[in-house]
């Protein structure tokens, strides 16, 4: 069974059967965010990990191509910046109130209107006119990853960030498609044969190409808008790494447009949580940072931005966060 940690604690009882003596479960990310009765469900039922094989190793073993990962920092602009002042006090209260009240997960969720207004920020877009003037606005085999979530200062019919990439794109006669999860699987099996044989030069894409395609001609990856769970930023970089007959393709480029939040306040409880938000963010930093072959630059970039949130990059890792006060 391919992709295994789709499986839900829900769907497992129609899909984990116990019918079957021989199990095999594949799988990049096999432990579930935030999820640790359904991880422990998949372990248990293909009975525990029996083969790993990293991300280091696959490079070194010349599986998977070596990258460079170049990260972009950008700050939020003053009405962003009030609006996120704004939710994180919502949050704060949110906290203050969790024991006394449960809590219902909806569109009205102050957490993921955060998430959506910091995805959607405005800066993002000077980043990306930084990345094409770089490369001469000459893109190949390129995705772009971006959100399609509208952002909470923004009028809900507004151009969402992937209307709003093509449209720069084209500006530059950079010629583009894309995919979204309205796509019928055999227009996006279209689109993507169209990419790899370069009839255009890019695809903007939402997190439905996050898994269970094969690309293995795209060269460089430029995230827009990346969530904290690790199944969509591994994915999301392995959809990068594959090796290509076809080019001879011999490394690839990730470009990450990474907000910077403002300093928390001084408030503990908030800060506390603030603090451990960017300190998971860095750490997907640090873990793309650690085996590029830029390594040294990225890491510089990330400790600088850790400085600023007193966060200690060296130690920073799943122990570390959880320690934070």
């Amino acid at each position: 069974m391919d992709e295994v940690h789709n499986i839900t604690t829900e769907s497992s009882f129609d899909t984990l059967l116990e019918d079957y003596d021989f199990r095999l479960g594949l799988s990049a990310t096999p432990i579930r965010h935030y999820d640790p009765d359904g991880s422990q469900i998949i372990s248990d039922y293909f009975r525990g990990v029996v083969f790993t094989l990293d991300l280091e190793e696959s490079i070194a073993r010349d599986i998977l191509c070596p990258y460079d990962y170049i990260q972009y920092y950008v700050s939020l602009n003053s009405e962003e910046m009030d609006e996120y002042q704004n939710l994180t006090a919502q949050i704060a209260r949110k906290i203050g109130n969790r024991a006394k009240y449960p809590q219902k997960e909806d569109d009205n969720n102050p957490e993921l209107r955060r998430a959506d207004l910091v995805a959607n920020a405005e800066n993002k877009y000077h980043a990306l006119g930084e990345i094409l003037d770089t490369l001469g606005n000459h893109l190949s085999q390129t995705l772009i990853y971006c959100t399609n979530n509208p952002s909470s200062i923004q009028p809900f019919d507004s151009p969402r960030q992937l209307e709003r990439v093509k449209q720069i794109l084209s500006e530059r006669h950079i010629v583009s498609d894309s995919v979204t999860w309205e796509d019928p699987t055999k227009d996006r099996i279209r689109i993507l044969h169209n990419l790899a044989n370069e009839h255009f030069h890019c695809v903007t894409a939402v997190k439905c190409l996050d898994e269970g395609v094969d690309i293995p001609s795209v060269k460089t990856g430029i995230f827009m808008a990346s969530s904290g769970n690790p199944k969509q930023y591994i994915q999301r970089r392995g959809r990068v790494l594959r090796k290509s007959s076809k080019t001879g393709k011999t490394h690839a480029t990730i470009y990450d447009i990474i907000v910077t939040p403002p300093i928390p306040n001084h408030d503990d409880d908030i800060s506390k949580n603030e603090r451990k938000l960017i300190a998971r963010e860095l750490l997907r930093h640090k873990e793309f940072a650690r085996i590029a072959r830029n390594k040294n630059d990225a890491i510089d970039r990330i400790r600088d931005a850790a400085r600023i949130f007193n966060i200690d990059l060296d130690i920073l890792d799943d122990d570390y966060i959880e320690s934070i006060t």
